[in-house]
């Protein structure tokens, strides 16, 4: 299903019951920033914070790549932020396949209400989730990083999730240059 505008979307999303991950959850994360994005940033699942306040990347990682994104000029007004399952799955897994296909339906309504430039898939879940919509099969997040699709005129560039930067900050300078890459393309 295709949603005709993101404030219906996201009371559905809010009340959505259609996979398991909504039993253990304080708050569904919907996807928030600018309705008329130039980059469109996709995340994995909401974390222990995101499911307190209802708000993505509000936690460590939130705090990491909204930094990056300033450092490299991606200023707020331009960019978009949802996840790819908009439940926390328990204890912070991995998101199953099944709950990424159910909500996938509102991560394309997403993309295609909103329209951007530049797609951001931050990890291998991300990744995924949007080779679902696209039909393409792409490569794990380490082999991808630095390469860019095209995909129905939106580009889609595969980039470290910022946790698992926080993990290793020698990927810091890697993921920064994602971000320059895509401030370079879009200022052309």
């Amino acid at each position: 299903m295709v949603y005709d505008d993101l404030e219906n979307m996201n009371s559905i999303i809010r009340n959505c019951t259609k996979c398991i991950l909504h039993e253990n959850r304080k708050n569904a994360v919907c996807g928030i920033g600018s309705l008329a994005p130039e980059v469109f940033l996709i995340g994995e699942a909401p974390g222990r914070s995101e499911d307190e306040n209802g708000i993505p990347f509000s936690g460590r990682s939130g705090n990491l790549l909204r930094k990056s994104l300033a450092d490299t000029s991606i200023t707020e007004h331009a960019f978009y932020i949802t996840n790819s399952v908009k439940c926390r799955p328990p204890n912070n897994e991995k998101p199953k396949r099944e709950s990424m296909k159910i909500c996938n339906e509102y991560l394309k309504s997403e993309i295609q209400l909103l329209r951007p430039k530049v797609i951001i898939a931050l990890g291998n879940t991300s990744l995924t989730a949007l080779s679902l919509i696209t039909g393409t099969k792409y490569g794990n997040i380490s082999e991808m990083i630095g390469k860019k699709f095209e995909w129905n005129g939106t580009l889609i560039f595969p980039q470290f999730h910022p946790a698992a930067v926080l993990r290793n900050m020698k990927r810091l300078d890697i993921f920064n240059n994602v971000f320059l890459e895509v401030t370079k393309i879009l200022r052309n």
